[in-house]
């Protein structure tokens, strides 16, 4: 439960100076505390008297839960803001200033505790072609249908963002060494073997990976995703619909891919 601040709990009452009420001083006001266990929601009300010669008025100031709901209210605003910042608004996936932070935090895990950190950008074969047989809608649906079976291909603690219009990068925060994260491609490539169905028609697509490994290929951000790109490129200057990675310092494949058409 969120542990919400105590100045949250209270309303303040204002009187407008106009009004010709003054408040008593002996009249104070009282608020039962939101309970300390998880799920406790005590209702605090105050009651405040202002008293004139012929005007006694009570005034309700609020409650704790009520205080509780407004900052829920501006809590969920603050993520809806954070989201805009954060997500790709056509995939929902991570967006590039997600994506570093991330990266990073997983490379300083690494140099603390150890381990691999691998990033796999990936870029769409042939997109611009593809794009040319649907209309915008089509194809904003083709890459958001791309966009889930990626992130279906991944394990929950790996992020998938969108760093371009076709383009991808996947970050494999713990991994055990290079081959696991060829796995990980692998795995990929199998997940777009079948065509997407879109308005009734099947489109099979490719995809180029290239994978870098931290720490052999880098120790920060650029480097590691720079390397990936480098080895991405060789992939489709080599044929495309595979994955390459830097061995011993050398682009060298890692494993290829088999497109499938709709009867796949």
């Amino acid at each position: 439960m969120y542990d919400f601040p105590e100045r949250s709990k209270e309303f303040i009452l204002r009187v407008h100076k106009g009004t010709g009420m003054a408040l008593k001083r002996n009249m104070g006001a009282a608020f039962a505390a939101l309970g300390a266990a998880a799920g406790t929601a005590a209702t605090g009300l105050a009651i405040l008297q202002a008293q004139n010669e012929n005007l006694m008025g009570i005034v309700v100031a609020g409650s704790a839960v009520a205080a509780g709901y407004i900052a829920w209210q501006s809590l969920r605003g603050h993520l809806r803001i954070c989201n805009l910042f954060l997500r790709d608004p056509l995939t929902g996936l991570a967006n590039k200033t997600l994506l570093d932070d991330r990266v990073e935090r997983a490379l300083l895990r690494a140099q603390r505790c150890g381990g691999c950190v691998a990033a796999l950008y990936l870029d769409i074969d042939d997109f611009r072609r593809v794009k040319e047989t649907f209309d915008q809608r089509e194809s904003d649906r083709l890459l958001a249908a791309a966009a889930h079976r990626l992130s279906k291909a991944v394990r929950q603690m790996d992020t998938v963002a969108r760093v371009g219009p076709d383009e991808f990068v996947v970050l494999l925060p713990e991994v055990e060494d290079a081959e696991g994260a060829v796995v990980v491609a692998r795995k990929i490539l199998a997940a777009f073997r079948p065509a997407i169905e879109i308005g009734g028609r099947f489109q099979p697509l490719g995809l180029s990976i290239g994978i870098g490994i931290a720490p052999d290929d880098g120790t920060d951000v650029d480097t590691l995703i720079r390397k990936a790109f480098f080895a991405m490129m060789e992939s489709k200057r080599k044929g495309k619909n595979a994955a390459w990675r830097y061995k011993d310092g050398i682009l060298a494949p890692a494993c290829m891919g088999v497109l499938k058409g709709p009867e796949g």
